[in-house]
């Protein structure tokens, strides 16, 4: 028997050794409700820890970034770039300016985007929008000869109007001449174009005096510049006088001196007017 004590009392000691310090006291029956008391420890601790990967699973879901696509397009609906941004960012374009090839009417300069931009919460695109502007004209406006007379800025689209009183045209011997209008005809401005005046010509008409060898007038008549006159009166007759006899022998027609009208006059007048002489039988004026 105190052998047996003796062996008991020595290998108390190394049990609770071996179980370390939670097991210092004698080992007796193993209470359930202890081992409930852990199991439910446990079992407490695994749902924490289910709990806690679960949050950390739902927080790592909701933290997701999200992207929109963005579309940048011209007025003719051809893209100019697209890219991704991501929710609640303000988009902004970074390509080169977009531009409009003018037309014949319009110039177009780039004036922004439509719809306006905004904070992005949902794929969108963004189409340019242009200012247009009426081009102007140059309308040059020119007389007969080519020598202009004015020149304007003209809207397309716009009739032009010559901005003076009508051009005229001096007269020559053979035509005086009165503005007629504008050639080719005046219509709307679709370019740079040049309008020369027109006249209409009337042939100038002269006074052809019929006169004897006095000056005495015979007759006059109204003659069309070019036209050979014809004398229809009653033929002309000189006075005999104490050395000589007149027989009518035609029309000296040298005086007319470009179709003015000069009277004859053997010495110089003193009066103003047009005389003429003969000068070594050749009909000159004075």
């Amino acid at each position: 028997m105190h052998m047996k004590k003796s062996i008991a009392y020595l290998v108390l000691p190394l049990f609770a050794f071996m179980l370390g310090s939670c097991a210092l006291g004698p080992i007796g029956p193993i209470d359930s409700s202890t081992s409930q008391s852990t199991s439910s420890s446990a079992s407490s601790s695994s749902s924490n820890s289910s709990k806690t990967s679960s949050t950390s699973s739902s927080t790592s879901t909701s933290s997701k970034t999200i992207y929109y696509t963005i579309i940048w397009a011209d007025y003719d609906g051809s893209i100019l770039d697209t890219y991704e941004v991501e929710k609640g960012e303000v988009p902004s374009y970074s390509g080169q300016t977009p531009t409009r090839s003018a037309t014949a009417q319009y110039t177009y300069t780039f004036s922004g985007w439509t719809p306006t931009i905004v904070a992005a919460t949902r794929d969108a695109t963004y189409t340019a929008k242009y200012s247009a502007y009426v081009n102007e004209y140059t309308v040059t406006w020119v007389d007969y000869d080519d020598t202009v007379l004015a020149t304007s800025e003209v809207a397309y689209g716009s009739i032009p109007t010559y901005p003076y009183s009508d051009p005229t045209r001096e007269a020559t011997a053979q035509y005086t001449y009165a503005f007629e209008g504008w050639s080719p005809e005046v219509s709307e401005v679709t370019r740079d174009c040049t309008y020369k005046a027109t006249y209409s010509q009337t042939v100038n008409e002269y006074t052809v005096t019929w006169a004897n060898y006095d000056g005495t007038v015979l007759s006059t008549l109204e003659v069309a510049y070019g036209t050979t006159p014809e004398y229809t009166g009653e033929t002309p007759v000189k006075s005999a006088d104490q050395t000589h006899n007149y027989v009518f022998a035609g029309w000296d027609n040298n005086w007319c001196f470009s179709c003015g009208l000069y009277w004859y006059s053997e010495t110089q007048p003193t009066e103003s007017g047009n005389y003429w002489h003969y000068d070594g039988g050749v009909a000159t004026a004075w």
